[in-house]
């Protein structure tokens, strides 16, 4: 993989419009056709359409994590009874997963905006923290540098 990745990046350093050097690692994914939609953030919107599994799985991933790790800004297209998610971000306690982790201030927010569904019933998921979020919850992407200076 790192072979694949290092002759890609190379082939992109041949054009000047981009910022890709050789032995760059870049993220490549298949075009996801269909209908795509938000289905929540990572400062806590949600999308008002009844799509509960992103709630349950954001919610889902706290638990399984012991509340250390939560995966967010979940958006995709579905495809019948299952979804294809692209490009989420993970909120972690020590901020790990570069500018879209939120740390604690993240999971705050969803918590504060999060209502537990028939899903989260359903796998036994036990009630999030709720502390006061100290982010405004908006459906584009927030960024650590928007948050701390």
């Amino acid at each position: 993989m790192d072979k694949v990745a290092t002759s890609f990046a190379f082939g992109f350093t041949q054009n000047s419009q981009t910022s890709v050097r050789v032995n760059d690692y870049v993220a490549i994914e298949d075009f996801i056709t269909g209908v795509y939609e938000k289905f929540n953030s990572n400062s806590g919107w949600v999308n008002s359409n009844g799509h509960l599994f992103a709630s349950a799985f954001s919610h889902y991933t706290w638990h399984k994590t012991n509340g250390r790790e939560l995966v967010c800004d979940l958006q995709g297209v579905r495809k019948g009874d299952s979804y294809e998610l692209t490009d989420p971000a993970i909120h972690s306690l020590n901020r790990l997963y570069g500018m879209t982790d939120l740390g604690q201030r993240g999971m705050d927010a969803f918590f504060d905006s999060h209502q537990c569904n028939e899903l989260c019933y359903g796998l036994s998921l036990p009630a999030g923290h709720r502390r006061q979020a100290v982010l405004v919850a908006r459906r584009n992407t927030s960024y650590t540098f928007e948050l701390w200076n």
